[in-house]
C-alpha cells in the first residue's frame, strides 16, 4: 500500500491504494485536478506510478 500526497494551488488531496501501477490523469480541456484513474481518457495528461523492489518509477505521458 502507498498513499500519494498532491499539493499544488489548485489542489490538496490524498490517495490512498491498495497495491499495483497507480495511474494519476488530469483532463487539459476540462478540470485541471489530478484523479486516479482505471481508464485513460484520450486528452490527458498521465502520470504511471508502479511499485518496485527499491521504490517507485514514474512513466509521464503528455505532461510538460
Amino acid at each position: 500500500m502507498f498513499e500519494i500526497a498532491i499539493h499544488n494551488p489548485r489542489q490538496h488531496r490524498q490517495i490512498h491504494h491498495a497495491g499495483g501501477p497507480l495511474m494519476l490523469s488530469r483532463s487539459q480541456t476540462r478540470s485541471l485536478l489530478w484523479n486516479a484513474v482505471d481508464a485513460l481518457p484520450a486528452d490527458s495528461a498521465r502520470i504511471e506510478i508502479r511499485p518496485e523492489k527499491d521504490g517507485v518509477s514514474l512513466v509521464f505521458a503528455g505532461c510538460e
